[in-house]
């Protein structure tokens, strides 16, 4: 799994604490919303919103912390 996040957003923090709590395996990509790094072609073709955080799974994507949550 790949979680693109940025580490002083809470709900990008929820979802990192959610996936150590249920020790899962992911790799973490740091974008930062700031400098506008959430609208950078690569990632916005994953995300159109441009919301963080994005987890990807493969093909899926899910977007935002109360899906990803769920």
């Amino acid at each position: 799994m790949q979680l693109y996040h940025h580490p002083l957003s809470m709900n990008s923090q929820k979802v990192q604490i959610a996936l150590e709590e249920k020790n899962l395996s992911y790799t973490v990509h740091r974008v930062n919303p700031l400098k506008a790094r959430n609208f950078k072609p690569e990632f916005f073709r994953q995300n159109p919103g441009g919301a963080l955080p994005v987890l990807k799974n493969g093909s899926l994507v899910i977007c935002e912390s109360l899906p990803i949550l769920e």
